[in-house]
């Protein structure tokens, strides 16, 4: 039981998402990781949302390094949500047997 009551987990959702590259996804419960993973998807959305808004503006000169921020950040999200996944496919593989 954490401070915040039996049910909550001991961190907000905002610091589920926070996940550190290199974080051991496998000290997380399922519940956690579910809670990252939500976060990590919603953010990607975002950011996908945002670049198309960005990169799609007609008459507005944008720098190669914007582009490439852009393409970094999707890409640390999809290698996050990729990891947290692969975490979770193996939580419910040892849970079955």
């Amino acid at each position: 039981m954490n401070e915040r009551g039996a049910n909550e987990p001991s961190e907000s959702p905002a610091e589920l998402a926070n996940t550190p590259p290199g974080l051991d996804v496998s000290s997380l419960t399922a519940e956690e990781l579910r809670t990252r993973l939500a976060i990590l998807e919603a953010d990607l959305e975002d950011l996908e949302e945002e670049r198309m808004f960005v990169l799609g503006q007609t008459g507005v000169h944008l720098s190669a390094s914007t582009v490439r921020r852009y393409d970094e950040e999707v890409g640390h999200l999809r290698r996050r949500i990729d990891e947290i996944r692969a975490a979770l496919d193996l939580d419910q593989t040892t849970d079955k047997t």
